[in-house]
């Protein structure tokens, strides 16, 4: 990921959000999913990525969700992680490090 530095007021008026918006998200506050959402799309990232530190990296026709994962998993990701595990209990959580290249099995992304 390409790290570029941003005052908190362009961030909030890249994301069109309030300035109050961003200071209780630097401040560990919860905000509503739909800021978070607009956060993450002004940076250039996931939702998931910017409140966990994980991503989620959708392949289709694949047997298996496949998290993108740059840092150690923090308890909040581990719960995160296993309430994807109760809601899909088919399906198998796999876990690659962000550095690895996109994945592609058989020609599906």
């Amino acid at each position: 990921m390409d790290h570029k530095r941003v005052s908190s007021r362009e961030l909030a008026r890249a994301a069109k959000v309030s300035g109050s918006a961003i200071f209780n998200f630097a401040n560990g506050s919860d905000i509503r999913l739909s800021v978070a959402e607009r956060l993450a799309r002004a940076l250039g990232v996931s939702a998931p990525w910017l409140a966990f530190g994980i991503d989620v990296e959708p392949l289709t026709n694949a047997a298996a969700l496949f998290v993108r994962v740059d840092c150690v998993l923090n308890p909040q990701s581990v719960a995160w992680v296993e309430d994807l595990r109760r809601i899909l209990p088919d399906l198998p959580v796999v876990f690659v490090r962000a550095d690895v290249a996109r994945l592609s099995f058989d020609g599906v992304e």
